[in-house]
């Protein structure tokens, strides 16, 4: 596991660091935002990650598990919080002194490289706030762990499932793409013809938990999980016409695929 540097401007949830935790085997990046690199912080981050991590393990079928936590000599490793956090879930705590594991954690340095770089690529593409960076994070982590490798080779997912096959990229949405979702409740019940019937919101990755598109719209305060989603990734094919022409689309998606969601 390793700490970024202090990221300007914080994220819109206030986050200037994130923590980044692979998976030795596979290769497989998992990112949580901190506001700190306080030892609170990196334990409380280093939990969530591993709350998420341990399903994926759990569903293989395999007697797979994680048995060694790695870091370098940052401070915050070294705290009994972070122990603490090791013994909870049943991992060994491997951070010792200055230098220990440099070698070992290169792959990991020269994966955050990467993972940034394609954040800033997606940000610029979009047009999304620059606070927008965690969120864009988190996504370009996610197709890190489900996109084959440069080779050819497995996904980071297949590796650690044993599953056989990998979404189609043509599954995967691109990350701040205008989405509009359809309002719900009674108040949409009433609405007359010529209403707005939906909000319209930006697409910022899948739901961790539950299928589902996480999107951001103007219609909520925070991200919302959604089903009924229709995406404006590509200007030129917007649909003309009436509205039954837009829900016929194939760019309206009632659901994401399942196999894209780890």
């Amino acid at each position: 596991m390793d700490i970024s540097a202090r990221i300007s401007p914080p994220a819109d949830t206030a986050e200037e660091h994130h923590l980044i935790v692979m998976d030795a085997k596979s290769r497989a990046p998992w990112m949580s935002g901190m506001t700190s690199r306080s030892a609170e912080d990196v334990s409380a981050a280093l939990d969530s990650i591993l709350q998420l991590l341990r399903p994926h393990l759990r569903s293989s079928g395999r007697s797979m598990a994680i048995s060694e936590l790695r870091g370098d000599d940052e401070k915050s490793f070294s705290s009994e919080a972070v122990k603490r956090v090791c013994a909870k879930h049943s991992i060994k705590h491997n951070v010792q002194g200055a230098g220990c594991h440099r070698d070992s954690l290169a792959p990991l340095d020269n994966l955050m490289r990467t993972i940034q770089a394609r954040t800033t690529a997606m940000l610029l593409h979009s047009g999304r706030p620059q606070s927008k960076w965690l969120k864009c994070l988190r996504y370009a982590a996610h197709l890190q762990r489900n996109l084959p490798s440069s080779d050819g080779g497995p996904s980071p997912m297949e590796i650690i499932s044993g599953h056989s096959s990998v979404p189609a990229s043509t599954k995967f949405r691109v990350w701040g793409s205008k989405v509009f979702e359809l309002k719900r409740g009674p108040g949409f019940e009433r609405s007359r013809k010529f209403d707005s019937r939906v909000h319209v919101g930006y697409f910022i990755g899948y739901h961790p938990e539950k299928l589902g598109y996480l999107i951001e719209t103007d219609g909520h305060a925070h991200p919302v999980c959604r089903h009924d989603v229709f995406f404006i990734e590509d200007l030129n094919s917007l649909p003309a016409g009436s509205s039954s022409a837009i829900s016929s689309s194939p760019l309206w998606h009632s659901s994401p695929p399942a196999d894209v969601l780890h």
